[in-house]
């Protein structure tokens, strides 16, 4: 059975870059304990993102972002005189 590994934002290894940063640069000084703990839980954030980037399903998604008749969800923006054509 194969996996299925989600794609993950880059909002997610960003987390795990400052996580890492802030537990050994800054807890380690006030509590060693917390700051391998939230240390190995930031580098397995940014070794999740790791797999998510090499691995995780993207064509979908760039289909969708390439078709142009996929107007479902998308929000266009009007001049006043188009928005008074459509609205007749």
């Amino acid at each position: 059975m194969r996996e299925k590994i989600a794609p993950l934002s880059g909002s997610f290894l960003l987390l795990g870059m400052f996580g890492l940063l802030f537990s050994f640069f800054f807890l380690l000084q006030y509590t060693v304990s917390w700051a391998y703990a939230i240390g190995f839980l930031s580098f397995l954030f940014i070794i999740a993102s790791m797999i998510s980037t090499t691995y995780a399903p993207v064509e979908e998604e760039l289909a969708l972002d390439n078709d142009p008749f996929n107007r479902e969800g998308r929000v266009q923006i009007l001049s006043k005189e188009e928005y008074e054509k459509r609205k007749k």
